[in-house]
């Protein structure tokens, strides 16, 4: 399904809903037709859930290939709370990626978190050649609009800038 969302800058996204809590969404996101990791969104920036007759090649795809139905990460996802799912996602992949999109579409922060206060999240940050360069980042927990982690991006920045220093 694709899901089109308010946030002035947030793409639509082709994905499977893996689980809904009550604060965020949980899918497998879907590139070329095939997975390519897990995201989070808050479910109030969804505007509206389409289907499609591409969609349902798309399952028949997956489904040859061997990899319907769709798995999920291996450890839960907290969906109750922004902290819930990046605390989880991190548990579950090490790296996560945090988006802001109603301020841009195209920077994300990635790394792994390593304070919270009751409304920010600390992230010791990884670097886009996959160095851990010593950066440390405060981020609003309100302003997070999206959370990514597992996908093929974080899995590479992981193998090469190696256990993270935190």
């Amino acid at each position: 399904m694709r899901l089109n969302r308010s946030n002035t800058f947030a793409e639509d996204l082709d994905g499977y809903v893996l689980d809904v809590g009550d604060e965020w969404v949980l899918l497998q996101r879907l590139e070329h037709n095939r997975p390519i990791g897990f995201l989070a969104l808050r479910i109030g920036d969804v505007h509206r859930v389409v289907t499609s007759r591409q969609h349902e090649l798309q399952r028949r795809g997956l489904e040859a290939a061997g990899l319907w139905p769709p798995a999920g990460p291996d450890t839960s996802v907290d969906l109750s709370s922004t902290r819930g799912v990046i605390e989880s996602a991190h548990a579950a992949a090490t790296l996560v990626n945090l988006q802001f999109e109603e301020e841009s579409s195209d920077t994300c922060y990635i790394g792994v978190p390593i304070g919270w206060s009751e409304s920010t999240v600390t992230l010791a940050e990884i670097s886009p050649t996959g160095e851990w360069a010593g950066t440390v980042s405060q981020w609003p927990l309100d302003e997070i609009t999206r959370v990514e982690f597992d996908g093929w991006y974080e899995r590479d920045l992981l193998l090469f800038g190696g256990t993270p220093p935190h």
